[in-house]
């Protein structure tokens, strides 16, 4: 079995930033969506993956 790699410093700094900046972009994003239109990020999606998908008939 092959050893993972870690990740050295400055790669875990990058990492660690990712992280961070990730959960403070889906927070704003959850705010704006409940204060503009009473829903939540996941129901948002839903709505937009319903609207994009091809009508039956």
């Amino acid at each position: 079995m092959v050893e993972p790699k870690w990740l050295d410093a400055h790669e875990l700094a990058a990492w660690e930033g990712f992280l961070t900046v990730s959960a403070m972009l889906n927070r704003r994003v959850e705010q704006q969506l409940k204060e503009d239109a009473g829903l939540s990020h996941q129901q948002y999606e839903v709505l937009i993956r319903l609207s994009a998908a091809p009508t039956a008939t």
